[in-house]
């Protein structure tokens, strides 16, 4: 039953839930998923950290929480294409 008094469900003190709505920042395709991500935040929450060893060896990688407002055209690359680059071995298939 749906109160009308200051402890109902729907007053705007109760807490509410919002929408999670999630965004790819990466493309892990060239991951190789014997080594977990294992994602962090940075202190500042500006950065989503995690491993990676899509371009050979693992690195440590961050990548900006906050959009790019009209980046310099030369800025973005693509992670398959940095992937390619860097460690030119196509990815295992999946369940290899």
């Amino acid at each position: 039953m749906v109160r009308g008094d200051s402890l109902a469900l729907n007053s705007p003190t109760f807490w509410q839930p919002g929408v999670f709505h999630s965004e790819r920042l990466v493309n892990m395709s060239h991951h190789n998923y014997r080594q977990e991500p294992n994602v962090r935040f940075s202190p500042d929450k500006s950065l989503v950290l995690f491993t990676s060893n899509m371009f050979g060896p693992s690195y440590v990688f961050g990548a900006e929480v906050a959009k790019a407002d009209n980046p310099p055209a030369g800025d973005v690359q693509s992670t398959p294409e940095l992937a390619r680059r860097f460690n030119p071995v196509d990815p295992p298939a999946a369940g290899a």
